[in-house]
C-alpha cells in the first residue's frame, strides 16, 4: 500500500499531523489533587506559591487554609476553595507562610 499521500490536501494533513502531535506530548498532564493544578495560572501567580511555601497539607494541626482569614470557601461540591492572597485552587487542609487566623 502507497503511504505517500497522493493529493495536495492528503499531504497538508500529514504536515500538520506531523507538526501537532509533538507539541501535544509537551502538555503538562493534570496533578492527582485537583487542589495542586496550576496549569491555567501565570507565572507570577505560580510564583506566589512558591515564595508563600504554600503546600495543599498542612503540617501543622491547627494552621489549615479553612482556618485562615484568608480563605475562600469552595463552590457548592468542589474539592478546592480558593485564597486572597495565594491564586489558584487552594486544598482546605493546605497551609502557607501568610497563614492568619480567622
Amino acid at each position: 500500500m502507497n503511504s505517500i499521500p497522493t493529493s495536495r490536501r492528503g499531504f497538508l494533513l500529514s504536515l500538520a499531523a506531523c507538526v501537532a502531535l509533538p507539541a501535544c506530548g509537551d502538555a503538562e498532564p493534570p496533578p492527582s489533587d485537583p487542589c495542586m493544578d496550576v496549569r491555567s495560572l501565570s507565572d507570577p501567580d505560580r510564583a506566589t506559591r512558591t515564595t508563600t511555601n504554600y503546600v495543599a497539607e498542612s503540617p501543622f494541626k491547627d494552621m489549615k487554609c479553612d482556618t485562615c482569614q484568608f480563605w475562600l470557601r469552595p463552590a457548592e461540591g468542589a474539592p478546592c476553595g480558593g485564597c486572597v492572597i495565594v491564586k489558584g485552587p487552594i486544598h482546605p487542609g493546605g497551609h502557607c507562610t501568610s497563614w492568619a487566623p480567622a
